[in-house]
């Protein structure tokens, strides 16, 4: 699968380009198989000692 694509600009004039260019994000977006989503657990860090025991080694 080509990836380098995603590190283009898009340089979008006039309303038939972007309704072109939203017409194609759509559909690639209907076109791609369901993918399962695996909920994560997460800790927001937000003072000081957190982050310290965040990356303190055990």
């Amino acid at each position: 699968m080509a990836t380098s694509s995603i590190f283009s600009n898009i340089h979008i004039k006039g309303e038939a380009s972007c309704r072109s260019f939203l017409d194609a994000v759509e559909s690639s977006e209907k076109t791609m198989p369901d993918r399962t989503r695996i909920p994560i657990k997460i800790k927001e860090l937000k003072t000081k000692e957190d982050i310290k025991d965040a990356f303190k080694t055990k």
